[in-house]
């Protein structure tokens, strides 16, 4: 499925979240040179400072990225610029 809205950098909205309200998973793990899951994003995921960020359900469970989240919540497509 080809992905129509673009990233959006910086702002309020959470990492990997684009304009047409939906979202990549940003899930990198060690030793990948910050290669991205880049899976649909279903989750928002919450660190103690406030910095948010998009993961899917695999990577929610297991990801190193989403290791580093406090709490978490489903996207809600209303969330999108």
């Amino acid at each position: 499925m080809k992905k129509t809205g673009k990233r959006i950098w910086g702002g309020s909205a959470p990492y990997g979240m684009r304009t047409d309200g939906t979202a990549d998973c940003i899930n990198a793990e060690p030793g990948t040179f910050s290669h991205e899951c880049n899976a649909p994003a279903e989750w928002i995921g919450t660190k103690e400072n406030g910095f948010e960020a998009c993961f899917c359900d695999a990577c929610k469970g297991g990801g190193w990225e989403a290791r580093k989240m406090a709490s978490w919540r489903r996207i809600d497509q209303s969330e999108a610029a």
